[in-house]
């Protein structure tokens, strides 16, 4: 389903993508384009893979935030070329494109569906409530200061992904191997609209009294960062406590640990102070290959 920027929502289904715009087919089978511009976003039907189909092996992201799972057939400076099971092959103009990421068949987790399954501690007050879902997306409700997280069974070395936006002066965390007795390793991102923003990974309980203890290596991502949605993407090596930290597509440091890197934990939370605006939408979790942290992330790769 397309919701158009302005009409509503049209049913039917996605032909091509071209220079000229969106090719559709509507419910009634009536042929219709539409520019870019015209819509807000794109709504994935939520039909099963049909049988022979070939499984996808990339996610394209599109500058609209849209996104078409496919597999991919080439790329070159001017276009990328996309197999698909639901409007064949599709292809779309290289500018139109905002990152491509490589599916991972072991995805342990992909959501937010809702609040089910989801555990939530305010700090201070234990369960209440302190985060909202709404249509894909978590944030903050204001009752307060806290976390909400859930067991998604991460291994040893793991990828968590996620779009993050932060609206104003936030405070916001992602706690990695979390469990009901210990917080994990945080990555915490200090958000600032008059000041460079920044990033430090402490050791993190987000509970009565406080327990916090950085474990430095903070790292400045500059001004322009409030109102700015990222692709968050970490990959991390229990073993070899680290942290390797992409930000659309680009790495920007590896994090080394020290001997309370890690816990028992399997878990991941988001923690965010009762004043800040963020929103955490398409979470994605899963087993990583250790290949090198070093090296630009394979799957988030910024098309520039």
């Amino acid at each position: 389903m397309i919701d158009l920027a302005a009409g509503g929502p049209v049913t039917g289904s996605l032909v091509g993508l071209d220079a000229a715009g969106v090719h559709w087919k509507s419910a009634a089978g009536e042929a219709q384009v539409f520019k870019l511009s015209e819509i807000a976003r794109v709504i994935p039907g939520t039909a099963a893979l049909p049988a022979g189909a070939a499984q996808p092996t990339v996610l394209v992201r599109l500058a609209d935030g849209d996104e078409l799972p496919g597999v991919l057939q080439s790329l070159d400076g001017k276009t990328l070329v996309l197999e698909t099971w639901y409007a064949g092959k599709l292809s779309i103009p290289r500018e139109a494109v905002a990152c491509i990421t490589t599916y991972n068949g072991d995805a342990v987790y992909t959501g937010p569906a809702g609040l089910d399954g989801w555990e939530q501690s305010q700090l201070g007050t234990g369960a209440a409530a302190c985060w909202s879902w709404n249509a894909g997306v978590f944030s903050p409700s204001g009752a307060g200061d806290g976390s909400i997280g859930r067991d998604v069974g991460l291994p040893a070395k793991s990828e968590v992904a996620f779009d993050l936006l932060a609206r104003n002066k936030s405070v916001f965390g992602v706690n990695l191997y979390a469990g009901k007795r210990a917080a994990g390793v945080q990555l915490c991102f200090v958000f600032s609209p008059d000041y460079v923003s920044q990033i430090m990974v402490m050791r993190f309980q987000p509970a009565l009294p406080l327990k916090i203890r950085p474990l430095g290596q903070a790292v400045t991502l500059g001004p322009g960062w409030v109102g700015a949605k990222m692709h968050v993407v970490v990959r991390s090596d229990k073993d070899l406590k680290t942290l390797a930290l992409y930000i659309n597509g680009t790495l920007i440091k590896v994090f080394n640990g020290d001997k309370d890197f890690g816990s028992d934990g399997a878990g991941i939370a988001f923690y965010a102070t009762r004043t800040s605006n963020v929103s955490v939408s398409n979470i994605k979790t899963g087993p990583w290959d250790g290949v090198d942290a070093n090296a630009p992330a394979p799957t988030e790769d910024a098309i520039e």
